[in-house]
């Protein structure tokens, strides 16, 4: 600011103000427009800036990112996720998009050998969301996974969205699987996660846990409802159709021990004179037999449905071992420190010792499975005698049974007969094949017996060829090698590590701290699978929530001591206007002549030029250092300072050239 200059009027002597008056006046008018700069910069500077100028804060939320076989999954479109970001505006800014699972239909993969597939057949999910909101005062928070609309975590079920994911590992391990695995699937129940970044003076309540305090709180968590690992074995397989094929041979044995002439052959030894009786002529012996046993059917039945144990379930009609994930660990699939790799091979060894538990009780069913089907087998017997030797009728017998095997061998079955004019010797042998034919057949089926109490040796002899322990080892080695499951992945923090990463200030130039930033971005997910680590054939980051960099500004201290050098700068104007006011009365007082008005007013307008453009110089450097410093300290009202300082020193300059030139002029003239 300057004070106004009037066009140059020369007065008689004697007309208008003294010169004393004049200047008097004229020195009031300026020192109260140099005091009003003065008051108007420090009331500007006094007023901070917007309560959230400067604040700003990002979230982000994905469900599926990664990469499958060279198809970048973060490029598209289709599996977008949701960010958003505020730069300080009071109203949230908050966006939920749930993921179309039908479009991964529509997404083909490569696979090893030339072959296309929709990434479906690789992925399969349930409905999810993604939701994320981004607030004032540095707060930011994102969710996605089975979450509702307002981002609740264990709601979204009920909303709709389940959460669900199942993976298809074997697609894309192709010929990395070996002899030992087959097939590999990841099923999961809801999955979600959640992160929250809360600034240091936020009000908002999306996190009730958090207290408030002047640094940031950064809180990260997730959720898995359950899962299982299935590994397809095909020993597994093997070893079910060898039990089964154990099992046959019971009914195989059964059926042949039971067969006409087995039955007929035993008779023939048992009783005295039928070999006799049915060499004669005329007689006529006619034996029908049928057993209608299953055993091994009912064994297939068994081995059909999975059996669980702790921690583990064998399915061996399908050859599959099923690992229940939230058994594997100590605490569950939940609640573990960051970054917990799940699968291991001291993980998976130590289910040996279950998986052979539930092979003897696999074996101890087949067993008494197969006695109780042996036993509920029926027999039915059809056996009818005809004897007329050279014509002569002798009589007839006729006898049936049908009863179970556990009567027969426990001799209480019960035999029907109907004979009619039989007598003399044939009576004789007729009573005796009678009497004999329900323990003959017992004995016959002593031997089926026999071979069933042998039939759990021999399937444990099968179990023992499997060798678990070294099965085992190799299985652990082999998974460990294809396939990395991390927990709770946070990839800013060490492995199996829970210590949160200490959040930072950035200071200022001086020291002081105009801001203060989060760090970051601070993400979590559910689960980073990566298949095959060592050429990373699939990376799959399931169900992300990441928080921030946010920053909130705080300029209360740069603002105080900027306060301090306004005043400091203002009075130092003022001492050296009063200096040169007395300089120039006294230069006044000693030069009166004719032409120092001419010379006079151009050398002040020359010197007042040369001020201006000097202050203009100091201006545009002050502007460039302040620019310099804008990525360390955010705007808060120093650039309008520097400005208001520089226009009062032009005004103090121009001031007091401007009298230094109307005092040699009224000196000229009076």
């Amino acid at each position: 600011m300057s004070c106004p200059r009037r066009p140059f009027v020369v007065l008689p002597r004697g007309e208008g103000m003294t010169f004393e008056r004049r200047r008097r006046r004229r020195l009031l008018s300026c020192a109260v427009a140099a005091g009003a700069v003065t008051a108007l910069t420090s009331t500007a500077l006094a007023m901070p800036a917007a309560a959230d100028d400067g604040d700003s804060s990002r979230a982000e939320a994905r469900f599926l990112s990664g990469e499958v076989l060279g198809t970048d999954l973060d490029k598209l479109v289709e599996l977008a996720g949701v960010e958003v970001e505020n730069s300080g505006s009071p109203e949230p800014v908050t966006e939920a998009n749930p993921l179309d699972v039908t479009l991964l239909d529509s997404i083909n993969i490569d696979v090893p050998g030339g072959v296309q597939l929709p990434l479906s057949d690789i992925i399969e999910l349930g409905a999810v969301n993604q939701w994320a909101s981004a607030e004032d005062q540095g707060t930011s928070s994102a969710a996605t996974g089975a979450v509702a609309d307002n981002g609740g975590i264990g709601t979204g079920v009920d909303a709709g969205f389940p959460g669900n994911a199942n993976f298809d590992l074997s697609n894309v391990l192709g010929d990395e699987l070996t002899d030992l695995i087959a097939g590999l699937e990841l099923e999961l129940g809801a999955v979600s996660s959640q992160a929250h970044l809360i600034g240091p003076s936020s009000e908002s309540e999306v996190f009730e846990v958090l207290d408030a305090s002047d640094e940031f709180d950064l809180a990260r968590d997730y959720e898995i409802a359950g899962g299982s690992l299935k590994v397809e074995l095909p020993v597994l397989k093997e070893l079910n159709t060898d039990i089964v094929d154990s099992v046959g041979e019971v009914d195989s044995l059964l059926n042949s021990l039971l067969s006409e002439d087995s039955v007929l052959s035993a008779l023939v030894d048992t009783i005295d004179g039928l070999s006799g009786l049915l060499e004669i002529a005329g007689v006529k012996l006619d034996l029908q037999a049928s057993v209608d046993s299953d055993v091994q059917g009912a064994v297939e039945e068994i081995l059909a449905e999975p059996i669980a144990g702790s921690g583990v379930e064998l399915d061996l009609a399908n050859g599959t071992l099923i690992i229940d994930l939230n058994e594997l660990l100590d605490g569950g699939l939940n609640g573990q420190p960051p970054n917990t790799e799940l699968i291991s091979s001291a993980v998976i060894n130590g289910l040996l010792d279950n998986v052979s538990d539930l092979l003897a009780d696999v074996l101890d069913d087949v067993v008494s499975t197969v006695k109780s089907a042996l036993g509920a087998a029926t027999v039915d017997l059809d056996l009818s005698i005809d004897a007329a030797p050279a014509g002569l009728d002798l009589g007839s017998l006729e006898a049936s049974l049908d009863s179970t095997v556990t009567e027969l061998i426990e001799d209480k079955a019960d035999l029907e007969v109907d004979s009619s004019g039989v007598g003399g010797l044939l009576e004789t042998v007729l009573d005796s094949l009678l009497n004999n034919l329900v323990p003959t057949i017992g004995d016959l089926l002593d031997q089926v017996v026999d071979k069933v109490d042998d039939l759990g040796g021999t399937l444990d002899g099968l179990v023992s060829g499997l060798a678990l322990e070294d099965l085992f080892d190799e299985l652990g080695d082999v998974l460990s090698e294809v396939l990395s499951i991390k927990l709770n992945y946070q990839p800013d923090q060490p492995m199996n590590n829970a210590e949160t990463q200490a959040l930072r200030s950035v200071p200022t130039a001086e020291g002081e701290t105009a801001a203060v930033e989060s760090g970051g971005p601070f993400s979590v997910s559910a689960l980073y699978i990566d298949v095959l680590p060592e050429d990373s054939l699939a990376v799959l980051d399931i169900a992300r929530s990441e928080v921030g960099a946010n920053v909130v500004d705080d300029g209360d201290e740069v603002e105080t001591e900027v306060e301090t050098e306004v005043e400091t700068e203002v009075e130092t104007e003022a001492e050296v206007e009063a200096d040169v006011e007395a300089d120039a009365e006294t230069e006044v007082e000693a030069e009166v002549e004719a032409d120092a008005e001419t010379e006079v007013e151009a050398d002040a307008e020359t010197e007042v030029d040369a001020e201006v453009a000097a202050d203009a110089d100091a201006e545009a450097e002050a502007e460039a250092e302040v620019d310099g410093d804008d990525d360390e300290l955010p705007d808060t009202g120093s650039n309008i300072l520097w400005l208001m300082l520089l226009v009062g020193a032009l005004a103090v300059g121009g001031y007091t050239f401007y009298m230094a030139s109307r005092n040699r002029r009224m000196a000229a003239q009076g």
